[in-house]
């Protein structure tokens, strides 16, 4: 029994140890590339560097993504150089597997997907996002592209709460990232055979029904609770009358 005991101590410590490097490996990479001039966005350093006046050119992708992993070298060799030619910008990769609330709130559709987000200036009041179809392959021509301000050749999209675009900056976004991490959690505990986007369809027609339900209740209880009142009041008034 004691030997069983210590093999299971041992494995599980074993399995620890493997965890910590896999996450010391992660970290030491992560650090690797904003040392060199790549931020490895997440949604609260993405949050932070939007209130920064410096403007961000986003790249999303996927450790299962032929084409984004071709483009890395490439892509991190333009972030060492950008970050030494541009002062004001801040270039960033976004793990779109790890990152649901960006991923949903960009409303990703493509891989690898570039963004570029324009800070306030004396030109436009409010940030503004363009998503970069058109962003070349090359780092002399990554280069050009912004040092020429190719971007701003891609018309901005929801740089106002009036626009019907969902971006990262306004309302719908917002509710589109939250919406996406909820989608998650529901797809991590979802015991049926059922797509979690179809899911949380039916879970949201339920409670709108629901809502609407509760809504009659209580316009019907509210109806009666004045009309009783007002009858008890016509009735104290006839009385008054009569003494």
């Amino acid at each position: 029994m004691k030997t069983a005991h210590y093999f299971k101590l041992a494995f599980f410590g074993l399995l620890a140890v493997l965890g910590l490097q896999a996450n010391a490996t992660e970290l030491k990479h992560s650090s690797a590339l904003e040392s060199e001039g790549i931020v490895e966005l997440d949604k609260a350093k993405f949050h932070k560097l939007l209130e920064t006046p410096q403007d961000m050119l986003v790249e999303f992708y996927a450790s299962w993504c032929r084409h984004c992993k071709s483009l890395a070298p490439t892509f991190e060799e333009f972030g060492i150089e950008a970050k030494k030619t541009f002062q004001n910008l801040v270039v960033g990769k976004v793990d779109y597997d790890k990152n649901d609330y960006l991923g949903s709130s960009f409303m990703v559709d493509r891989l690898p997907l570039f963004a570029y987000i324009e800070k306030p200036n004396s030109e436009n009041k409010n940030s503004q996002v363009r998503w970069l179809s058109d962003f070349p392959k090359e780092k002399e021509k990554m280069i050009g592209y912004i040092k020429d301000k190719k971007w701003m050749e891609t018309p901005p999209q929801g740089n106002s709460i009036k626009t019907l675009y969902c971006t990262p900056l306004n309302i719908c976004g917002k509710l589109s990232g939250n919406l996406g991490e909820l989608v998650t959690v529901i797809g991590h505990y979802n015991p049926l055979p059922i797509n979690p986007w179809i899911l949380m369809s039916i879970i949201l027609t339920i409670l709108f029904f629901l809502g609407q339900y509760v809504i009659v209740v209580i316009g019907r209880n509210t109806g009666r609770w004045l009309g009783r009142n007002a009858n008890q009041s016509d009735k104290d008034l006839l009385k008054k009358k009569k003494n």
